[in-house]
């Protein structure tokens, strides 16, 4: 299992609680964590999950854990960023999965405005799926 932190560090634990690596690179608290299942047909990637991670740094991540890297980062969030796993959508070439990724917005007075929803397309990078 993983816990996203305030210092902004991903921790990973195994299935006897035991800590078993972090992750880096968000600037600031880690505020939402998601699986996304991989979808592609090749057997040869040794993810069969990405791991996704919003933080108050206003991006998200995509990371595996088989290779304790960032895969790819989602920047231009107002603020703090939400995350959810989506299956790729039926005839989408390429594609091993979505994301969402939704922002809480900006406070103006006693409003938030510009909340959004974003939608991501995962696709395989050279060397990696």
């Amino acid at each position: 299992y993983v816990s996203g932190c305030k210092d902004g560090v991903i921790r990973i634990f195994d299935g006897a609680h035991s800590f078993s690596g972090e992750l880096k690179g968000h600037e600031n608290a880690v505020t939402s964590l998601a699986w996304l299942p991989l979808s592609c047909s090749d057997d040869s990637s040794p993810d069969k999950e990405l791991l996704l991670s919003g933080s108050w740094d206003g991006t998200a991540r995509v990371w595996s854990l088989s290779q304790m890297e960032c895969m790819a980062v989602l920047g231009g969030h107002e603020n703090t960023v939400s995350v959810v796993g989506l299956p790729p959508l039926d005839g989408s070439h390429g594609s091993i999965g979505r994301v969402a990724t939704a922002s809480a917005g900006i406070a103006q007075g006693n409003r938030i405005v510009d909340h959004k929803v974003r939608i991501w397309h995962i696709s395989p990078s050279a060397g990696s799926y």
